[in-house]
C-alpha cells in the first residue's frame, strides 16, 4: 500500500505529477486522514493481507504527528518506508526515524549541487538541508535510498551524484526518469525537460557498470524490464504489485496508487465512505485491472515474454499517456518501433514490426 498521508509539501518541484498543494494550505490540511482514521483502516488492511506500507505525499513530515503514524504502521507488524524530501530532518526526527525501524526511507536528490537541485525543487536551500539529512539519517543506521529524478537539466551530473550518495553512505541510488504528468505535463510536450528513450537507454547501460568504491551504493536506472539481463531480475526492484496494492490519498480517497490524484477516472472509493474490503472486494474498477492486465495488454507488452512479471511496468504511466490501461508501455513501444527492444524478450519475434 502506498498512503499518502498528506497533500501538502514545502518544495514547488517542477515535474511533481502528485502537484500538492503548498505546506501552509490549511483547507489540504483539514481534509487529512487523522491517525485514528490511519489505525483503523491498517487493522482492516492486515486483515486482507497487508504486509507493507510505503508512507508518502506531499511531503510526510509536514504532519506533526508523523512519528507516530510511522509507530502505529509498525504496532501492526507492517514494515514501513517513507519517502521525504528530506529537507524537514534535524537531529530529532533522525533520531527518531532510527527508532522506528523502517525498512527504506527515500530521499529526493536531484543535482550534485545546489544550483541544479534548488532550481529543479524550487526552494533555495534545499539541497544543503536534503544533503544534511542524508548524514543524519545515516548516522542513526537508516537504510537510506536516494531517488533522482533524471531531465535534460541534469543527466550530466549523474556521475557526481552517485559519486556523492557514495561519500555519504546511501545504500542504493535510485534514477528514474522525469515523467510527463503533473506539472511537467505542459513542458513534457514540447521535449523541454525528457530525455528521448535512445538517451535513457545509453544512461541504463552506463550506470549498470558503476561501481562504488567508497561503500556498498548501488545504483540502478529505472527502465522496464526487458532491457535488463534476466540473472539481475532477482536483484532489481520488484515489479509493481498491480493486482494486490492500493493506494490511499490524504482524503481517504482510493486508488492503485497516487494516480488518482491525477486522474480521477482511477479513483475506486474513499474509505470514508466505504470499508476498505468492500472496495478491495468489490470495486469494478479493480476488478477490470485485475481481469485485463495482463492478458489484455496491447502492443509490445502483449508480445512481451515477462508480461506476467512486469505487467507492462507502470500502468498509471500508460494511462495518463492514453487513456487505457491495457496500453503498451511508451518506452518499450518506441524501442519497438526503433528496432531497439530485445528480440529475445518477445514471445512471437515475427510480430516485431
Amino acid at each position: 500500500m502506498s498512503l499518502h498521508v498528506t497533500g501538502r509539501c514545502n518544495l514547488r518541484c517542477r515535474h511533481c505529477w502528485v502537484s500538492p498543494a503548498p505546506a501552509e494550505c490549511s483547507q489540504i490540511g483539514s481534509a487529512e486522514l487523522s491517525l485514528a482514521e490511519i489505525d483503523a483502516v491498517m487493522s482492516e488492511a492486515v486483515t486482507l493481507g497487508l504486509g507493507s506500507v510505503t508512507v508518502t505525499g506531499g511531503e510526510p513530515l509536514l504532519r506533526p504527528d508523523i512519528l507516530q503514524v510511522l509507530r502505529c504502521l509498525r504496532s501492526h507488524g507492517l514494515s514501513a518506508s517513507l519517502e521525504t524530501n528530506g529537507t524537514l530532518v534535524d537531529d530529532r526526527i533522525a533520531e527518531d526515524l532510527g527508532g522506528v525501524r523502517l525498512a527504506v526511507v527515500a530521499v529526493s536528490l536531484d543535482g550534485a549541487c545546489g544550483d541544479t537541485h534548488d532550481r529543479f525543487r524550487g526552494v533555495i536551500g534545499a539541497f544543503e538541508a536534503t544533503v544534511h539529512a542524508i548524514e543524519l539519517l545515516k548516522k542513526r543506521g537508516v537504510f537510506v535510498q536516494v531517488i533522482t529524478c533524471v531531465w535534460k537539466g541534469n543527466c550530466d551530473e549523474l556521475r557526481s551524484i552517485f559519486e556523492l550518495a557514495c561519500r555519504l553512505g546511501v545504500d542504493e541510488l535510485k534514477i528514474t526518469p522525469i515523467s510527463a504528468f503533473g506539472r511537467a505535463s505542459n513542458k513534457m510536450s514540447t521535449k523541454q525537460l525528457r530525455l528521448s528513450m535512445p538517451a535513457q537507454l545509453e544512461l541504463h547501460q552506463r550506470v549498470s557498470s558503476w561501481v562504488s568504491e567508497s561503500g556498498p551504493t548501488r545504483a540502478f536506472f529505472s527502465v522496464p524490464y526487458a532491457f535488463r539481463p534476466l540473472d539481475s531480475l532477482a536483484k532489481s526492484m520488484h515489479p509493481c504489485p498491480l493486482h494486490t496494492r492500493l493506494g490511499v490519498l490524504h482524503d481517504g480517497r482510493v486508488s492503485i496508487c497516487g494516480i488518482g490524484e491525477a486522474d480521477g477516472k482511477l479513483l475506486f472509493g474513499n474509505i470514508r465512505e466505504t470499508s476498505l474490503a468492500q472496495l478491495w472486494h468489490q470495486s469494478l474498477g479493480l476488478a477490470e485491472i485485475r481481469r485485463r492486465i495482463p492478458s489484455e495488454l496491447e502492443g509490445v507488452c502483449g508480445n512481451c515474454i515477462l508480461k506476467t512479471y512486469c505487467l507492462g511496468f507502470c500502468r498509471s504511466a500508460a494511462y495518463l499517456e492514453s487513456g487505457s490501461v491495457t496500453a503498451p508501455n511508451s518506452f518499450c513501444q518506441e524501442a519497438l518501433e526503433r528496432g531497439l527492444f530485445p528480440r529475445s524478450r518477445l514471445i512471437d519475434p515475427n510480430l516485431a514490426t
